[in-house]
């Protein structure tokens, strides 16, 4: 999971957490110091499922740092310690907004949407850009990396969780 946190919510997030009964299934990274978070090695999902700690939590903003500086609290990991991410302002294109070596990080985030003239969220484009077509489209033209993550407004709107499963289901099967 993957959150951005706005208008001062870190608390409401690590109290939502502590309140849902989820922190038992969060998965802490097993380093003593920060600064050997970069080395680490990542849990496969069945080290993930044994341990039952299923549940990677990356968030930003609001005052979240890399855990270079700071502990990472709850679990919560700082995204961009991991993630590399397509441009937020391009909805069509692929390329990440980092270094071209997508390999230096664990994840590669597809940012997929479009605000409105007022650089808001958009339920309009939402429509227009959650179809399984347009995120096939997007997906398929991450030639080199394929994104582990897919971040849209509007979730609910479109075809977003049945791409997801079926990209799920793919990458499962292709990589028994």
């Amino acid at each position: 999971m993957e959150f951005e946190i706005n208008d001062n919510s870190l608390g409401d997030l690590y109290q939502a957490l502590d309140e849902s009964g989820l922190p038992q299934y969060i998965w802490h990274p097993p380093v003593n110091s920060s600064e050997e978070l970069f080395d680490m090695e990542w849990p496969t999902m069945q080290s993930l499922i044994d341990d039952n700690t299923r549940l990677l939590i990356f968030a930003h903003n609001d005052g979240m740092e890399s855990c270079t500086k700071m502990t990472c609290p709850e679990g919560i990991m700082y995204t961009y310690d991991h993630f590399a991410q397509t441009d937020d302002e391009n909805s069509t294109g692929c390329d990440p907004t980092t270094s071209n070596d997508l390999n230096a990080y664990g994840y590669f985030l597809m940012n997929h949407w479009k605000n409105d003239d007022y650089d808001l969220p958009s339920e309009d484009n939402a429509r227009d850009l959650n179809t399984y077509d347009k995120l096939e489209q997007r997906f398929s033209s991450c030639a080199g990396r394929i994104p582990n993550l897919v971040a849209v407004d509007f979730w609910e709107l479109g075809e977003v969780l049945t791409f997801a499963k079926d990209k799920n289901i793919l990458r499962a099967i292709t990589t028994r």
